[in-house]
């Protein structure tokens, strides 16, 4: 009988307190069994970070059970960090050296032989459209440029398990596209991204939305927006002043939720027919005929993560005091 293959990532009741006594994840279960991209969502202080530094084997945590690529953890840290890639938030290329030395010195680190060297190389200039600029010190490239290479000095050794922490922080948005593009190539690796951008999060296969150390949703986007987000009482209302009339909404007993958001309210009603919830908007004191248009509401991702964190939020401890 064929064994099955052990998960990519098996983690469970992951703690880890730092010596200020801040909990920053509080009994985290993990298990992932395939590759794809694995997106961590959360507001700053959700303890993304830190989650992704101790399944890349470099920060110590307590957990009843922590495998990662089929390796214990800490025992063997060391392994998962040959099989692996990481980018931290902070830039660690060399910005005195060109593109073609990063590249080298990545690859004499990892032990890559010179010919697959040679060839990986060219893979990753071209995946990157860096291959024009590959005499360039790194510290004279873009934001975008230097994440590009970044994430290629990570690929160099073809990793099984590439973890970047929030790669596309000050990246303009065609670059953004780009480094997406670059990873969404290999579809054999399994790549976990901390993101807090919502179309990045929508790209990926799964997501885990994180709040105050604390699991909060995990599932594909989808899934996420189904279970969290306005259902079929939504609706968005066009016209008048948008910022007093989201507020006069919020406090309604017949709303649940009331937001400005670009350009229109969006809330969500308790359960009314859609004609007496236009009746009650057009006949509110805060919209009135000022109100151009209401129409029924689809749920999106970014709402339901904002619906998420505002009912952590009220039952947070540190909320209420």
């Amino acid at each position: 009988m064929t064994r099955p293959p052990s998960p990519l990532v098996d983690i469970r009741n992951l703690r880890k307190t730092f010596p200020n006594g801040t909990k920053a994840l509080r009994g985290i279960d993990l298990r992932i069994d395939q590759p794809g991209i694995f997106g961590v969502l959360g507001p700053d202080g959700a303890g993304k970070t830190t989650l992704l530094r101790t399944l890349i084997g470099i920060m110590d945590f307590e957990a009843e059970k922590a495998e990662v690529l089929g390796f214990p953890l800490p025992e063997e840290s060391l392994a998962v960090k040959r099989a692996s890639g990481y980018l931290p938030q902070i830039w660690g290329l060399y910005p005195d050296m060109t593109i073609r030395q990063n590249l080298r010195f990545f690859a004499t680190l990892r032990g890559i032989p010179e010919g697959e060297f040679r060839e990986r190389k060219a893979e990753l200039l071209e995946a990157t459209d860096l291959a024009r600029f590959e005499d360039r010190a790194a510290g004279n490239l873009s934001g975008g440029m230097k994440q590009k290479l970044s994430i290629a000095c990570a690929l160099l050794h073809r990793p099984r398990l590439l973890v970047l922490d929030e790669p596309n922080n000050g990246v303009d948005v065609a670059a953004r596209q780009e480094i997406w593009d670059l990873l969404s190539r290999d579809r054999e690796a399994l790549v976990i991204i901390a993101t807090n951008y919502i179309d990045e999060a929508a790209r990926c296969d799964e997501l885990l939305y994180l709040f105050q150390g604390s699991p909060l949703a995990r599932g594909t986007p989808r899934e996420i927006v189904e279970r969290h987000g306005l259902r079929a009482n939504g609706y968005r209302v066009i016209g008048g002043e948008l910022g007093p009339l989201a507020e006069a909404l919020a406090r309604e007993p017949w709303i649940v939720f009331a937001r400005f958001k670009g350009d229109a309210v969006e809330i969500e009603a308790r359960a009314l027919p859609p004609e007496e919830v236009e009746r009650r908007l057009r006949a509110h004191p805060a919209g009135g005929d000022r109100i151009a248009l209401v129409e029924c509401h689809r749920p999106d991702l970014e709402e339901a993560l904002h619906a998420l964190t505002k009912e952590a939020a009220h039952r947070s401890p540190a909320h209420a005091a």
